[in-house]
């Protein structure tokens, strides 16, 4: 990929959301004008599909690591509950 079409993929939400300098919006509109791959990409993002697909696996993993904590938790929290009880039993 070309640093400009790197660039342009930044910017693309915002330059969609007309959140960009007038300059910034000429400078986008003209590289899709030419770019066959970023236009396509803008397609997508105004279709409201997902641009990169490559965040997907990154997006999983980082769901995976969320649940685990969140059992983690929940366990410790059971647990904490079950020693107070164990405490508050033999007081």
């Amino acid at each position: 990929m070309k640093k400009e079409c790197s660039i342009v993929r930044d910017v693309l939400p915002l330059y969609f959301e007309n959140m960009v300098s007038e300059e910034t919006a000429v400078f986008v509109k003209e590289h899709l004008k030419n770019c066959p791959d970023c236009a396509a990409e803008f397609e997508r993002l105004k279709s409201g599909k997902q641009i990169d697909k490559a965040e997907t696996p990154q997006r999983e993993k980082d769901a995976k690591v969320i649940t685990a904590v969140k059992k983690k938790i929940v366990k410790n929290s059971k647990n904490s509950g079950y020693r107070m009880s164990c405490i508050c039993s033999i007081s």
